[in-house]
């Protein structure tokens, strides 16, 4: 790993080059490679870290010349900034009404303020009026979470239930419904791998192909809009 010169060298160097060109990209990875092997980069068991890291890294490479160029930050206090972010996208991921609305791969849509689907990001320069369509979006947006977790419960048309694994019907999506989005804090994909005798990546890869492309179907069944 780098030390604090080499460190300080490099973001000077990526904060000369032309955004988005390829040396400056370059830069970026070898920064984001050295910086992921430090041991005291924070860490979460939770099966989406790396959703959570993506992120922290995006924001990083966006925002690196704007907070750190004309700073001399050794390696101890970037991790700090870098892990002071990255906390609160861990903590993100343990939200139940952001877990229950980001049923796609990619619902980030935002490096500098991180707004899940189904979640109303509340502006500071808002009217009295604006402000009031805010809050019953995100009142709506709430009922429609219990709303669908009832119907993960019930699953009154065996939807979720008939979805599965091939030859594992118990490893279906109302089952890992139940285990990763209802359970709190979730299970770990790699117990229920361990106890199903099921790779990691086959249940992984299920999840996101199957049921949360079916569970988001069903939210806007039952008046889910992204943008109301």
């Amino acid at each position: 790993m780098m030390d604090d010169l080499l460190l300080q060298e490099l973001i000077k160097r990526i904060c000369q080059c032309p955004e988005n060109s390829w040396e400056r990209g370059r830069l970026l990875n070898k920064l984001i490679l050295d910086l992921s092997k430090d041991k005291k980069l924070l860490k979460t068991s939770h099966y989406d870290y790396l959703e959570a890291l993506n992120l922290t890294w995006l924001w990083l490479c966006k925002n690196i010349c704007r907070i750190f160029a004309n700073q001399k930050l050794n390696r101890e206090t970037l991790l700090k900034i870098i892990n002071s972010y990255l906390y609160w996208r861990i903590k993100d991921l343990y939200i139940p009404e952001k877990r229950l609305f980001s049923l796609e791969v990619d619902v980030i849509v935002s490096t500098d303020e991180v707004i899940a689907l189904g979640n109303t990001f509340l502006t500071t320069n808002v009217t009295g009026i604006d402000r009031h369509i805010e809050r019953w979006q995100l009142q709506e947006n709430e009922k429609i979470s219990l709303e669908l977790e009832k119907y993960i419960e019930k699953d009154p048309q065996n939807k979720l239930q008939n979805t599965y694994i091939k030859n594992v019907p118990i490893c279906n999506c109302q089952f890992l419904s139940r285990q990763l989005l209802l359970k709190a804090p979730p299970e770990k994909v790699s117990n229920i791998a361990r106890e199903l005798y099921l790779s990691q990546s086959t249940i992984h890869s299920f999840w996101k192909r199957k049921c949360l492309i079916m569970l988001r179907e069903i939210a806007i069944e039952l008046g889910y809009k992204s943008e109301l």
